[in-house]
C-alpha cells in the first residue's frame, strides 16, 4: 500500500515522533496505563514503532495511516517477528474505533499458528478490563478473553470500547495541545 499523506514530525512528552499518528498512540497508551518503548530495536527488516512491556510476554507494534488490515504490513511483519522470536503483534491505524468496536488488529503469531494462513491469524483487537495497574487492555475480539496487557483471562468477554474512545479523544486534544504550546 502507497501512503500519500506525508508524515508530520510530533514532539510529545518529550519525545520527538516520527508522525502525529505515532504520537497520539503513545498519548493513548499512557493514558492507558501501559509501559512502553518508542522505536526500540530493528527486526530482521522491520523497525517496529512500539514496544509494549505486557505482563505475560512483550508485544511488538506497528503504526500505519489505515483503516483496514493491510496484509502487505501483516506479512513482514510477520516474518520479522517470527524470526527474531515475537509471536505477540498489534498493528494500530488512523483511531479508534476499528470496526465498531476494536483499537486495531492483533494476533498471537505462535508456533503451533505457522503454519497457518495468514488472514487466519489476525483478528479485531478489542479493549477489555485488564486487571490491576492498567485503565485498559486488549483480547482478540473472537475465541480469546485474556487480556494482552495484563495476561488475565477475564472468563468473557467485556468490551471498553467507549472508554477506549474517550482516551483516544484525549490522546488527540493532549498531542494538539503540546504541538501547539512547543510553537509559541
Amino acid at each position: 500500500m502507497n501512503y500519500t499523506i506525508a508524515a508530520k514530525e510530533t514532539m510529545y512528552d518529550g519525545i520527538r515522533y516520527r508522525s502525529r499518528l505515532e504520537a497520539r498512540w503513545a498519548a493513548f497508551m499512557k493514558l492507558a496505563g501501559w509501559q512502553f518503548e518508542y522505536e526500540p530495536f530493528d527486526l530482521h527488516g522491520w523497525s517496529p514503532d512500539f514496544l509494549i512491556k505486557a505482563e505475560r510476554r512483550n508485544i511488538l507494534v506497528e503504526v500505519k495511516p489505515i483503516t483496514s488490515l493491510d496484509y502487505d504490513v501483516v506479512k513482514k511483519i510477520c516474518a520479522a517477528a517470527a524470526m527474531g522470536g515475537f509471536y505477540d503483534l498489534l498493528i494500530l491505524g488512523v483511531g479508534v474505533p476499528v470496526g465498531d468496536c476494536g483499537i486495531g488488529w492483533c494476533n498471537e503469531l505462535g508456533e503451533n499458528e505457522m503454519h497457518m494462513p495468514i488472514d487466519e491469524m489476525w483478528d479485531i483487537a478489542a479493549p477489555c478490563t485488564p486487571g490491576a495497574g492498567h485503565r485498559i487492555g486488549y483480547c482478540a475480539e473472537y475465541e480469546s478473553y485474556k487480556c494482552r496487557i495484563s495476561g488475565r483471562y477475564t472468563g468473557s468477554f467485556n468490551s471498553e470500547i467507549d472508554l477506549a474512545r474517550r482516551l483516544w479523544k484525549s490522546a488527540c486534544e493532549k498531542t494538539r495541545f503540546e504541538i501547539t504550546r512547543r510553537r509559541n
